[in-house]
């Protein structure tokens, strides 16, 4: 199925969605972050991300604007949105690098890379009793989650259409 572009490059047409769709994702991933979380805590360092709580209420609003079927999203993603926040598995969402107008498209591109398992992708978690901050393929390993799949419709559904 070929996909066509978006923005600028709507008028082009590719026959790979997969590569285009994490291309989309990484297009957003354009948040101001420290580039070493291995000392990261909250409360040190943690100032340039999203309180976990904005970020997971986010989650929970695109898992039900999505419940409503208004979207190709597959039920993997819902899946897989519903399992991190049950684990504890929130992504760390830049406060600030937005390029969009609209302002939500950066900080949902980050959720999106999350449970796909993209490598620039960080997660916190809260481990026996510990906060860490993981890289997002290796926390969802460690709670038995699948990354899912790029697929056609998952960037379109996570991070641009506008909740009914």
């Amino acid at each position: 199925m070929r996909q066509q572009g978006f923005g600028g490059s709507a008028d082009t047409r590719t026959e790979d969605a997969t590569s285009l769709q994490k291309a989309l994702i990484e297009h957003q991933l354009s948040g101001v972050l420290p580039t070493d979380m291995s000392n990261l805590r909250l409360g040190r360092g943690f100032e340039n991300a999203m309180p976990l709580e904005v970020v997971r209420g986010a989650m929970l609003i695109r898992i039900n604007s999505l419940t409503r079927g208004h979207s190709a999203v597959r039920p993997v993603v819902l899946q897989a949105l519903v399992d991190c926040l049950t684990n504890g598995v929130t992504p760390v969402v830049p406060l600030r690098g937005s390029i969009s107008a609209s302002g939500d498209l950066s900080p949902l591109s980050y959720i999106a890379a999350a449970i796909t398992g993209h490598p620039d992708s960080k997660v916190h978690v809260v481990q026996d009793g510990v906060e860490r901050i993981l890289p997002a393929r290796e926390a969802l390993a460690l709670y038995g989650l699948e990354p899912v799949g790029a697929s056609l419709f998952l960037f379109l559904a996570l991070a641009l259409l506008e909740p009914r």
